[in-house]
């Protein structure tokens, strides 16, 4: 089994610029899972290491240390994550532009379309209300296309898997 995810993972890499054929839900899944428990070691190890004990001190060696390299790893992320979700879509006899338009409206329509709620909104009542209703319907936008996509990448395959069970 662990041998199975690892050649699922670095299937996502090797084939990283294919945008063709298909990706199956242990292929796609293991990517994903992998990419995750990575993320989120490195976001514990190095919350743990930044802690002063100073809130103020706490938050910019976060910043500095943590977030920025985060920000790193998922940009480098996108492109095999596009490359793997569209080739999962060809997989349940879907075309790739459904995995690119929700996964790309998710990074630069819903916070454009937010920026654009709060200023009118700021307009007319205060900025607490705005930041209110945009937090809000930002976890509204992005949380459905996360389950919308989830949900588009779970369904089972057309075709049969290449890979062994």
């Amino acid at each position: 089994m662990i041998r199975c995810i690892i050649r699922c993972y670095t299937g996502g890499w090797r084939n990283i610029f294919n945008y063709k054929g298909c990706a199956s839900r242990k292929e796609f899944w293991g990517f994903i899972l992998i990419n995750l428990l990575a993320l989120n070691l490195y976001s514990a190890i190095t919350g743990m290491l930044t802690l002063t004990g100073n809130g103020i001190i706490d938050i910019l060696l976060y910043l500095s240390m943590g977030f920025s390299l985060q920000l790193l790893f998922i940009s480098i992320l996108i492109i095999p994550v596009m490359s793997l979700g569209v080739r999962r879509m060809h997989d349940i006899g879907r075309s790739g532009w459904w995995f690119s338009s929700l996964l790309l409206s998710n990074i630069f329509i819903i916070p454009a379309f937010l920026g654009a709620l709060v200023s009118s909104i700021a307009n007319h009542f205060s900025w607490d209300i705005a930041l209110s209703i945009s937090i809000w319907a930002s976890l509204v936008l992005n949380l459905s296309v996360i389950f919308y996509l989830t949900y588009l990448c779970c369904k089972p395959s057309v075709r049969p898997s290449p890979l062994p069970h």
